[in-house]
């Protein structure tokens, strides 16, 4: 099932004369589009971005063609050094957010050694209120996570993982 939506269609002739519109052509959407740009990191890192808010913070990212998850390549961030605030050391990208939209977040992930990350799906401007925020422990193994959220109004957001419990490498 999908979203049906009912467009009139007409045809203009070279002479700018418009034809008879139709009695509506019917399309029906998809009720699951991906909303995530280059959520397989297929296209390097271009919509991601990574974010330090703490000078006790440090980490670097990359992609990573011999550690895929999926598709032809990984996003590794690697993190050397944490302030002891999780949301210090964030990989994010925008997501625009609809009101009365339910919204599945399905991501897969691993670590060099166990570690407690937040997905985040939070406003990109203040008072930077929080739509999700949901902690997942990776292993050393890849593990699919799967989140859902009803969203209650629309907005640009930040969908985000916070990753600056501990250092190791996240992919």
């Amino acid at each position: 099932a999908g979203d049906t939506i009912t467009y009139a269609v007409s045809a203009m002739d070279r002479a700018g004369n418009e034809s008879q519109k139709t009695t509506g052509l019917r399309i029906t959407m998809p009720s699951s589009l991906s909303k995530v740009f280059n959520g397989e990191f297929d296209n390097d890192l271009k919509g991601w971005n990574l974010s330090l808010f703490s000078t006790e913070a440090s980490a670097t990212m990359k992609i990573d063609a011999t550690s895929v998850i999926s598709g032809l390549s990984s996003c590794a961030v690697e993190i050397s050094k944490v302030s002891g605030t999780d949301w210090h050391i964030e990989l994010w990208q925008w997501l625009s957010i609809h009101q009365g939209r339910k919204y599945t977040i399905t991501f897969k992930a691993k670590a060099s050694s166990s570690k407690v990350i937040t997905l985040g799906v939070q406003q990109a401007s203040s008072p930077y209120t929080g739509y999700l925020y949901k902690q997942h422990t990776l292993t050393t193994e890849v593990q699919t996570f799967t989140d859902t959220v009803l969203i209650n109004t629309t907005d640009q957001a930040k969908l985000e993982f916070f990753l600056g419990s501990s250092t190791t490498s996240v992919w």
